[in-house]
C-alpha cells in the first residue's frame, strides 16, 4: 500500500513539473510571435507614450472561446490627453480636436489589426483610469473593429 502511494505521488509530481515546463514554453512563443506587431505599435504610437502587454487566452463577450490580446496602455502625455478627450466625449462636450484624437487612435488600431497573424488576436488600446480599471478607446481584430472607428469631426 505504501509503495502505491509513493508511486502515485511521484507520478503526479512529474506530471505537474512537465505541465509547468510546457506553460513557460507557450508564453515565450506567444511573446515572440507578436514581436513584429509590438514594434509597429511602438513606432506608430510613440514608444515613450505606450506600454505593451500580451494577454493570452482572454475570454470576453467578443471572443467567448478566447483570443490573444495585445494590450496597449497609453501613458504619460498621451494618457492625459486621451483621458480628457474620452471624458468629454462621454458627456458630448468634446471639441473637434478631442473627437479627432479618439478617431485617430481607433483608425490607427484598425490599420494595425489588419497586420495581425490571425482572427483570434486583437489589439486593445486604452489607459488605466485606476488600479484594475482599464478604459478601452479602441479594439480591433484582423477582420473587424470591435469598437467602431467612426469618422473624423469636421
Amino acid at each position: 500500500m505504501k509503495k502505491i502511494m509513493i508511486y502515485t505521488v511521484a507520478l503526479l509530481s512529474m506530471i505537474s513539473l512537465v505541465a509547468c515546463k510546457n506553460q513557460k514554453t507557450q508564453t515565450t512563443t506567444v511573446k515572440g510571435i507578436y514581436a513584429k506587431e509590438k514594434q509597429l505599435i511602438m513606432e506608430r504610437f510613440d514608444a515613450k507614450n505606450v506600454s505593451i502587454n500580451v494577454e493570452k487566452n482572454v475570454k470576453d463577450s467578443d471572443f467567448p472561446k478566447g483570443y490573444n490580446n495585445i494590450k496597449v496602455s497609453l501613458i504619460g502625455d498621451k494618457k492625459v490627453a486621451l483621458s480628457k478627450a474620452m471624458k468629454a466625449a462621454k458627456k458630448s462636450l468634446a471639441t473637434k480636436e478631442e473627437y479627432n484624437q479618439i478617431y485617430e487612435i481607433r483608425k490607427e488600431t484598425a490599420d494595425l489589426a489588419k497586420t495581425l497573424p490571425n482572427q483570434k488576436t486583437a489589439i486593445t488600446v486604452g489607459f488605466e483610469k485606476s488600479k484594475g480599471d482599464f478604459e478601452v478607446i479602441a479594439k480591433s481584430s484582423q477582420g473587424r473593429n470591435l469598437i467602431p472607428v467612426g469618422k473624423p469631426a469636421k
